[in-house]
């Protein structure tokens, strides 16, 4: 069944009705086969969206803080066509980096720019990069994390670090494969810069090498400098403090409506609601101060005035009157020390409304931002714009048993064997010693089923089974252990065996010819 492009125009929301049915982005899935590309819808629509998009966007009414989208949208998007992608600046795998070439590719089929969002204000679970170890012909997974205590800690919060440090850290990394980015990612990451670094901006120097290398080019903001600079997102946030019991309520039934036509139970997932607790509201930002984990933002109205938490520390107070002449200034007041980030379907939001003309999503944030579609509808009482998804799956060349779940299950049943069913491990077995067998195991099954409470009986027909089995002759304590051997020798190969066919390692890991092939295969498809 051919995939469908959404809607693009931007009509008032009443005019549709939302569908419950499975969508055709529910179907994505990450490819199984290596090698292979995802882009939806077709990529011969992503142009005409791209265009459909800009129209509609120029043309929308809904408004912030008085002031119509389009009014906000000039001072980040040019007059050229924005594509924007975007994940947080860590060791993402193959499937993650080309959606960079694919937003590269269409940028540049449509004569305009793109542009990746690098969101250094997720959780940087202490920076971890995973490789592959090779160990007597087995594949496990070495890791090793930058920052073990700073695990809750955002990107933005991680401490600079020297070069030295940063090249200790990236040395002796193994499973690498011929002619890979790995050096010049790890040279560029950990060399010819301060004294001191940031952790982002490294990042952002490294994946830059791995672009350049296969063509690709994009201008890196990371939330941090969008959301701690940019007039719109200023705009956006204030507006959403402002309209905050109503943005919630679009917010969670959008979450509901989500969740009743995937079949979620309950109210944590894919994402909690947000929380409403009497006139203190929760809404979808993180606050950070210095080294702090981040906490989640309420608000609380009185009066003129609207009170901002950090959870359950108060930060500071906006005044409703003042915010819509000048947003940026009234954030930065309210806030003080603490910035504000949003969260994920804040972030998207305000990308695909204020940022850009077309969002390249991945598969899980294709899927989920059916719920930003829902929130736009609701909130803004329009259609959302259109957006596109593009994955890859690529496999390092690593070791592989070709061993499945089948030949471990063969394993067990041989074990079972040994102790139940001699005749199948023997050799060319007696016919007679198999009819006496036969006849013994039949003759305790009729019992079972027949004469139960005949223990007397039963005992005996089991104790004529075991004669049987004995008189076969089998070393049974011998085979058995060397059947556990095998079964545990199976299941290694099997481990092994997922590790070497993962789809996660570092796309600098792999080598260049893989990169260049699948490379090529978005710009057949996009350009």
């Amino acid at each position: 069944m051919p995939l469908v492009a959404p809607q693009l125009a931007l009509v008032p929301y009443h005019v549709r009705m939302a569908h419950r049915l499975t969508t055709s982005i529910d179907a994505l899935a990450a490819p199984s086969t290596d090698g292979e590309l995802v882009i939806w819808p077709a990529a011969g629509s992503l142009p005409a969206m791209v265009e459909a998009n800009r129209k509609a966007l120029s043309a929308c009414d809904a408004m912030i803080l008085g002031r119509p989208i389009r009014a906000w949208r000039q001072p980040c998007v040019c007059e050229a066509p924005t594509i924007m992608t975007g994940h947080q600046p860590a060791f993402f795998h193959a499937g993650v980096w080309i959606k960079n070439a694919a937003a590269f590719d269409l940028a540049k089929r449509v004569g305009g720019a793109a542009r990746f969002l690098a969101v250094d204000s997720d959780q940087s679970h202490g920076v971890e990069l995973q490789h592959p170890a090779i160990r007597d012909g087995f594949v496990s997974v070495d890791a090793r994390t930058g920052f073990p205590a700073l695990r809750e800690s955002a990107f933005e919060q991680l401490p600079d670090q020297t070069d030295a440090w940063w090249r200790e850290f990236l040395s002796n990394i193994g499973g690498i494969g011929d002619d890979s980015r790995w050096s010049h990612f790890s040279k560029e990451f950990a060399g010819e810069s301060a004294a001191m670094e940031g952790y982002a901006a490294r990042w952002v120097r490294g994946i830059g090498t791995i672009d350049r290398a296969f063509g690709v080019s994009l201008d890196y903001a990371p939330i941090s400098r969008t959301f701690g600079e940019c007039p719109s997102a200023h705009a956006f946030a204030a507006h959403l403090l402002l309209e905050a019991a109503r943005f919630a309520s679009a917010y969670n039934e959008s979450l509901g409506d989500y969740r009743e036509r995937r079949g979620i139970r309950g109210r944590a997932h894919p994402i909690p609601d947000l929380a409403v607790h009497g006139d203190r509201i929760e809404l979808p930002f993180w606050l950070l101060r210095g080294a702090t984990a981040r906490r989640r933002l309420f608000v609380s109205m009185q009066g003129t005035a609207l009170h901002v938490f950090a959870e359950d520390t108060a930060v500071g107070s906006l005044d409703r009157s003042q915010a819509p002449a000048d947003p940026s200034q009234a954030i930065i007041a309210a806030l003080g020390e603490w910035r504000l980030r949003p969260r994920a379907l804040a972030l998207t939001l305000h990308a695909r409304l204020l940022a850009c003309d077309l969002f390249i999503h991945g598969i899980g944030g294709a899927k989920y931002d059916q719920i930003t579609d829902g929130i736009i509808r609701r909130f803004f009482n329009v259609e959302p714009p259109a957006y596109a998804c593009a994955s890859a799956t690529l496999r390092l060349e690593l070791p592989r048993f070709g061993i499945e779940l089948k030949h471990l299950a063969i394993e067990h049943q041989r074990r079972r064997d040994i102790q139940w069913n001699p005749h199948r491990v023997v050799p060319s077995p007696d016919k007679a010693l198999v009819a006496e067998w036969t006849a013994a195991v039949a003759e305790a099954n009729h019992l079972r089923e027949r004469d139960a409470d005949n223990h007397a009986a039963r005992s005996a027909a089991f104790e004529r089974i075991r004669r049987a089995n004995k008189a076969f002759g089998l070393d049974e304590a011998r085979l058995s252990r060397e059947a556990r051997d095998r079964i545990v020798q199976t299941e290694n190969k099997i481990a092994s065996d997922r590790v070497a066919n993962s789809r996660e390692w570092f796309v600098g890991l792999h080598p260049s010819r893989r990169i260049t092939e699948l490379r090529d295969r978005v710009a057949r498809t996009v350009a």
